[in-house]
């Protein structure tokens, strides 16, 4: 058997109890006694206009052989959206879901109204910070302070005089900036997936004539993934502990000298998946088939002369906790009579691209040309990069 739910739109699913085994909308039953009965929790965030009507339909059967529900029964659940008494919003330059780059700064607005019909006095309102590879020291608050024993921003009557007398249908908004680390800090194999939480709250300082007792306090939050930090470089040598070169060098016209490539990959907070490095060589360039290590998975596309390595899942942690990925391959140049006295390219430009799993975004990153200036090899001298008859 299975279970099935329809949300309404603006609804965004969290979690399950259970968990859905194939997506945020089934469960699969395998059995129902005579009597017996179940339960299935669904969390979640509704978004919506003021007395605006949603309904949740759930069904429950057996799927035939195409897979469509022959339903056994049915039901439907509505509920209508209700402004809170004191409304308060968190917005991160108008995106969601909101997603940051290490060292990136981020601005955003805590708006705030009053939707009682009495005036409130003394406001307060809060932004909460928590999460991982935040950078506090960049944490900037316009018209309010910050309170590093809370992590949060404040903003009261002290500091912005609208909350000392908020009237029905007054508000407002305050502005705030901060920031991700550079560099997250990376211990373990745990640290992974970084993200943060902005909880914003607003309270009276009491409450008014008529609400004795009740909540009239208004909250909101909004969640910041970090998206992983890909990195990629290439280098070039003749001398190489990698793989072993031969022929003249500086490279002589109509002879070949074969050069090693390196490839290396760095990741820093998520997994990273489906990547493929590539890169073209030139005519006059060749794959000689020669790499390592061996198991890695690289080949020669002769059709579109193009170099492929397909990494596939990269670790986070990759250069932080663990070495750099990399892979060493051969190529061989055969210089013409119209390249004397340059240093002409041996491959072009290197591309990598896959995808962060964690921000659901494809990532993509570039090295530059490889010339044969050779700038990473330290044995070569100037004498020794430019082509020769």
């Amino acid at each position: 058997m299975v279970l099935e739910l329809d949300y309404p739109f603006g609804f965004d699913f969290k979690e399950g109890a259970p968990q859905p085994e194939d997506n945020s909308r089934s469960w699969h039953i395998k059995s129902l006694a005579p009597g017996e009965t179940g339960s299935i929790f669904v969390k979640g965030v509704i978004n919506g206009e003021d007395k605006e009507e949603k309904s949740f339909k759930a069904r429950i059967g057996t799927p035939d052989a195409s897979g469509a529900l022959n339903v056994y029964g049915a039901g439907v659940r509505s509920v209508v959206i209700a402004r809170p008494f004191l409304d308060v919003h968190v917005k991160l330059r108008g995106e969601k879901p909101y997603l940051a780059h290490p060292g990136e700064t981020l601005g955003g607005e805590v708006s705030f109204k009053n939707n009682l019909p009495v005036s409130v006095q003394n406001a307060t309102v809060e932004l909460f910070f928590a999460g991982s590879g935040l950078d506090e020291r960049q944490i900037k608050i316009d018209d309010g302070s910050y309170r590093a024993s809370t992590k949060s921003a404040v903003w009261n009557a002290g500091t912005a005089d609208i909350l000392r007398n908020l009237n029905p249908g007054e508000g407002g908004s305050f502005h705030f900036k901060f920031a991700f680390l550079a560099e997250p800090v990376l211990r373990s194999s745990l640290d992974k997936n970084f993200q943060a939480t902005l909880a914003a709250r607003i309270t009276p300082g009491a409450l008014p004539p008529g609400f004795s007792g009740a909540d009239i306090s208004g909250g909101d939050r909004a969640e910041v993934k970090l998206v992983s930090k890909l990195q990629l470089a290439r280098r070039g040598f003749y001398f190489s502990s990698f793989l072993p070169n031969a022929g003249p060098l500086p490279p002589q016209v109509g002879k070949e000298t074969t050069f090693a490539v390196v490839w290396s990959l760095i990741n820093s907070t998520n997994d990273v998946d489906g990547l493929v490095v590539r890169s073209p060589l030139p005519s006059y360039v060749s794959w000689k088939g020669i790499w390592v290590p061996q198991e890695e998975n690289i080949s020669f596309n002769a059709a579109s002369g193009e170099v492929l390595s397909k990494v596939g899942l990269l670790k986070p942690g990759t250069g932080f906790l663990r070495p750099p990925r990399e892979i060493a391959f051969q190529i061989g140049f055969i210089p013409g009579a119209n390249q004397v006295g340059f240093s002409p390219e041996l491959m072009g430009r290197v591309t990598a691209e896959g995808r962060d799993l964690f921000v659901e975004q494809t990532l993509n990153v570039t090295a530059p040309e490889l010339t044969m200036q050779l700038e990473d090899d330290p044995k070569i001298d100037l004498n020794q990069n430019r082509v020769v008859e």
